[in-house]
């Protein structure tokens, strides 16, 4: 499991209305969940959701929310591969923004551990069987038990 903190603050001077907040979480994350917690001023828009994280923000001059974004890593990510999420605030529309160099935040994690491919393969290396043989003296009364009868019908 994996949990990302996000902090989306607004540095003012104004108030920022309308601003998107964006997590779209890998191929290899799953069953991905996310809650926000209000701060002083700034309220958040929903209290939790599942999936992307996609929301309209109004956060108040130097105030800020907080998304924590919760997944699980699915059995595709591979060992040694990079799990890359990328969470981005963009400004809303006509809002004037001098940095724009702080509105995406990237994480990158190595998977390491547990991939398996786990097989089972069973073999006697035999194609055919004998039933075991019978003791010697009891041999002419047990082949007389079991063998087949023939009934004649008349009619």
């Amino acid at each position: 499991v994996l949990t990302y903190n996000l902090t989306v603050t607004n540095q003012g001077p104004d108030n920022a209305t309308g601003a998107r907040v964006q997590d779209v979480p890998p191929a290899t994350l799953g069953n991905v969940s996310w809650t926000c917690t209000d701060s002083l001023l700034s309220f958040c828009p929903a209290a939790s959701g599942t999936g992307a994280l996609n929301q309209i923000v109004n956060i108040a001059n130097n105030d800020y929310l907080t998304f924590t974004v919760t997944a699980t890593v699915l059995s595709t990510a591979r060992n040694g591969s990079a799990i890359r999420n990328t969470a981005t605030v963009t400004r809303q529309p006509g809002a004037n923004e001098p940095v724009l160099t702080d509105n995406t935040s990237v994480d990158t994690d190595t998977v390491v551990g547990s991939t398996v491919d786990v097989s089972v393969t069973k073999t006697d290396n035999t194609t055919t069987v004998s039933p075991p043989e019978l003791p010697c003296g009891r041999c002419t009364a047990m082949r007389h038990r079991f063998a087949p009868r023939t009934e004649r019908v008349s009619g």
